[in-house]
């Protein structure tokens, strides 16, 4: 080292060692990155199917189990419901008597409220619950007690935009318990 600075050799040198650390921190960093995106479409897809089993149970608590009407419309399988129809025990403050849950064939959960108004049935718009769902069942738990009823749910989504072939999975059941009312 010369008293009056460094030599253009040793500056030469400290950019290439000072490149080799920044290009293997980046080599380090860009793993790290698709874990953050990772979580993060892990996190949205877990809160959307919370909030739809929530919504789901919601709706049917005060329903009245022998009503339920449970149906496949996009299958042939008699084991696996897709859709249940129901009616409530109370007409609710906005005057909805009954509700239909179903899968669409585009992958998402919907639910329609249906409601009486001088003497004639009407339905709201469906309400979309969920996006990127693959598998949506409703099964009753005790051939008995029809008011007890196991809702599965499968969100598997897509962990980018740009390759939707990746993606992550959340699965959630719940038992729902109805109104014995019949």
């Amino acid at each position: 080292m010369n008293r009056n600075g460094f030599t253009l050799i040793e500056v030469l040198i400290s950019f290439a060692i000072l490149g080799i650390v920044f290009a293997t921190a980046f080599r380090l960093a860009a793993p790290l990155s698709d874990f953050f995106r990772y979580g993060l479409a892990r996190q949205k897809a877990n809160s959307e199917a919370r909030a739809c089993m929530n919504t789901i149970g919601t709706a049917m608590r005060p329903g009245i189990g022998a009503s339920l009407r449970y149906s496949s419309p996009n299958s042939s399988s008699a084991t696996s419901w897709s859709r249940i129809d129901f009616n409530l025990a109370a007409p609710l403050a906005s005057g909805t008597t009954s509700y239909a849950i179903y899968l669409t064939t585009n992958g998402t959960v919907q639910m329609q409220e249906f409601y009486v108004s001088g003497g004639h049935g009407y339905q709201r718009p469906p309400q979309t619950l969920a996006s990127y769902v693959t598998v949506l069942t409703f099964a009753p738990l005790d051939i008995r007690d029809p008011s007890i009823v196991e809702v599965s749910l499968r969100i598997d989504a897509p962990l980018s935009s740009s390759d939707p072939s990746r993606v992550t999975t959340v699965m959630l059941n719940q038992e729902v318990h109805m109104r014995v009312n019949y």
